[in-house]
């Protein structure tokens, strides 16, 4: 028995450390909606760790990119580098974030950037796919809560220290790690591994 209770004692122990790195890893992807490099971002690293390591990691989405607000304005408006397509569609994905779990909008975002951002239609599909309503994200991103999302994601984006000059760009427990910077954009899978201690079946291969 004392054999037995000593083995149960080290799978705890083993359990316990590898649940509490895992827990220790917190991604946030700052990012645009329109840029290809973002896409790309989305359909190869995002979706790879999603497939292979889901839920070794939590990721939190803050869609804003480079845009910025015009505090001149009387209805503060947002600018984006891509144009107001670009100011819509992160409006949309802004909602999207802003009222649905981690889960539901990682998979509306993935679906949203491995076909058209930027047609509502297609848009739409993904939304109730991962079934969300698009009436209630219509209203959303067509009224007052999504320029409070929005905003929020500006204020998000522009707190960072250093400041962001690209996206897509991914914190680690809430830093920006001079280290990792490059590597979280050509292999994210790889990066994440490293906090987990390569302990994921998936970190081995």
């Amino acid at each position: 028995m004392k054999g037995k209770s000593l083995s149960y004692f080290i799978l705890f122990l083993s359990c316990f450390y590898q649940c509490q790195a895992i827990a220790d890893v917190k991604l946030s992807v700052y990012y645009n909606t329109l840029s290809p490099e973002v896409k790309d971002f989305f359909n190869v690293q995002v979706r790879k760790l999603y497939n292979n390591l889901a839920p070794s990691f939590s990721l939190e989405l803050v869609p804003n990119g480079l845009c910025g607000m015009d505090f001149l304005s009387p209805s503060l408006t947002v600018k984006c580098p891509n144009g107001p397509n670009e100011v819509h569609v992160n409006r949309i994905h802004s909602c999207a974030v802003g009222r649905h779990s981690e889960k539901d909008s990682l998979e509306f975002v993935l679906c949203s950037m491995g076909s058209d951002p930027s047609n509502d239609e297609d848009t739409k599909k993904c939304a109730e796919s991962v079934g969300m309503s698009w009436n209630e994200l219509e209203t959303c991103f067509n009224g007052y809560s999504g320029f409070i999302f929005q905003t929020a994601n500006y204020f998000r984006t522009s707190g960072i220290n250093p400041y962001i000059m690209k996206v897509p760009a991914v914190l680690f427990n809430g830093h920006l790690n001079s280290t990792l910077k490059n590597d979280a954009i050509t292999n994210l899978q790889g990066a994440v591994c490293e906090f987990l201690n390569n302990e994921p079946d998936a970190c081995k291969e």
